[in-house]
């Protein structure tokens, strides 16, 4: 297909990755070569399949039949605008989607690869008709975002429960309202090459006997400490969760 930078530049071999889901594993190892940082990526590669078994592994001490169900939904600043302009709340469920990819390890996750889109929208009346066990909300467009009401440099932790707990107030009805089984984390890990090391972090959240999340917290501070620039403290800066006492 004709792109801009086909127009731009004709005669160069351009390469083209989806650094999403299973596929970051295969495009560090390329960016690797390419970036003459091969000892780096494989090194990321190894820490990535790490995390990987030892999630494959718990999982298979668990009985099909007691593995929940779950659909993942996306949670913005303004959910009323957001739902009015386009019909309902954006999920993903196709097998495509990287994000789908990597959080159906610990669930049964909902999957409808008919839509064209990999991220549809679901009306509330939808999610009241389907029975969940889980309903993982993940925030959008925190990440390193300076926060709106402090003079702090990064989003608070405060902030980020405030936008929960509006946010799950959409869901009212559903079982996993009703059974506190709303569960939040930050979209942005899960959308890359974080995906791996964030991981045990939403695991904790389903499978507390089985995965803590200072455990998933080590997992994320060791990415960003060896794999990243960024100097931060997940506990502090970053791969928040909710902290409140919803729904109590």
């Amino acid at each position: 297909n004709s792109t801009p930078l086909d127009a731009y530049l004709p005669h160069v071999t351009k390469l083209y990755i989806n650094p999403s889901g299973f596929n970051c594993i295969s495009d560090a190892l390329t960016l690797g070569i390419l970036m003459d940082s091969e000892e780096q990526a494989e090194s990321y590669v190894e820490f990535s399949l790490g995390a990987l078994r030892e999630i494959r592994q718990a999982m298979a001490t668990i009985p099909e039949d007691e593995i929940p169900t779950m659909i993942i939904t996306r949670m913005y600043e303004d959910n009323d605008s957001y739902i009015q302009r386009y019909g309902g709340i954006l999920v993903n469920v196709a097998s495509t989607d990287g994000v789908y990819q990597i959080l159906s390890l610990l669930a049964n996750c909902y999957q409808d690869n008919s839509d064209l889109s990999t991220t549809p929208h679901r009306s509330l009346e939808w999610f009241l008709q389907n029975d969940f066990d889980y309903i993982l909300d993940l925030e959008v467009y925190t990440g390193f975002k300076p926060s709106d009401t402090t003079d702090e440099p990064f989003f608070t932790q405060q902030e980020y429960n405030d936008r929960f707990e509006n946010s799950v107030e959409y869901f009212r009805g559903t079982s996993a309202y009703e059974n506190g089984n709303v569960i939040t984390a930050s979209y942005n890990l899960y959308g890359g090459y974080s995906s791996f090391a964030a991981l045990k972090i939403i695991a904790s959240m389903l499978y507390p006997d089985l995965f803590t999340l200072e455990e998933g917290q080590a997992d994320l501070q060791y990415w960003y400490d060896n794999f990243t620039t960024a100097d931060i403290d997940v506990t502090v800066d970053g791969g928040y969760i909710y902290t409140g006492d919803w729904p109590n």
